[in-house]
């Protein structure tokens, strides 16, 4: 959705399976450590299982306890974060 508001086609686009950019994600956090880079590196282990797996949150101890609303859409908070203005 992300793509798709930035214009973007990512159709043709090709993967790497998830254990060999797993490992790629180590390794540049080893090249890093081994550099004493203070940046981190341009891909982690923990980019990885963010970006390579999907996952749901739940706010609903936040909703019960806190009183937590949410004020902003999917859609809106794409918009935000994704450099372009939400549709109407």
């Amino acid at each position: 959705m992300l793509a798709e508001r930035q214009g973007l086609a990512i159709d043709g686009i090709k993967s790497v399976p998830y254990r060999l950019a797993f490992t790629l994600g180590r390794l540049t956090e080893i090249g890093a450590a081994i550099r004493r880079s203070k940046n981190d590196p341009p891909l982690s282990r923990t980019l990885v299982r963010m970006i390579g797996r999907e996952f749901v949150t739940d706010d609903s101890a936040a909703r019960r306890e806190l009183g937590y609303v949410g004020r902003v859409s999917r859609a809106e908070g794409l918009a935000v974060y994704g450099g372009v203005k939400a549709h109407s």
